[in-house]
């Protein structure tokens, strides 16, 4: 009889234990997708069309800036505001890459892209007046001399 009994207790004991380990490992994983979730949805993503910037030199167009970008957009402040952000993305891009200060697309280096995106991504915060730009990526940035245009 007292075998019985003890063998119960330990029956119970173990299922007792097992229950709580697994609620333990979902709440555990449940945080942590509750966190993944909250970082992604932060974040909304922007593609706005390509974008076709003239190169003026001395007068004359020597070429066009063919770029497309990626905005990551901080979803709280984008849901604030009533006017699409696309038109002052695009502005403020095709304003850094038209002042030609940043890059010489004549002769680009590796080296310049990351200071491009950083540009654009502080002019529109500012012009916003909002921490609204998360990271600027490049989709697409090339250069044609208006030789090669038809």
């Amino acid at each position: 009889m007292i075998k019985s009994v003890l063998l119960a207790v330990w029956i119970a004991a173990v299922s007792l234990g097992s229950a709580y380990g697994v609620l333990k490992m979902q709440t555990a994983k449940k945080s942590e997708e509750k966190h993944e979730d909250g970082l992604l949805s932060k974040v909304e993503y922007v593609k706005p069309n390509e974008i076709s910037v003239p190169m003026i030199i001395d007068g004359r167009v020597t070429g066009y800036v063919i770029a497309r970008f990626v905005f990551a957009i901080n979803s709280e402040a984008l849901n604030k505001g009533s006017v699409p952000p696309d038109f002052f993305l695009i502005d403020e891009a095709f304003k850094i890459i038209y002042e030609g200060q940043i890059i010489d697309f004549k002769s680009i280096k590796k080296q310049d892209l990351p200071q491009v995106a950083i540009n654009i991504k502080k002019s529109i915060n500012k012009r916003m007046e909002a921490e609204l730009v998360k990271d600027v990526l490049i989709q697409e940035l090339k250069y044609i001399p208006s030789d090669g245009v038809r």
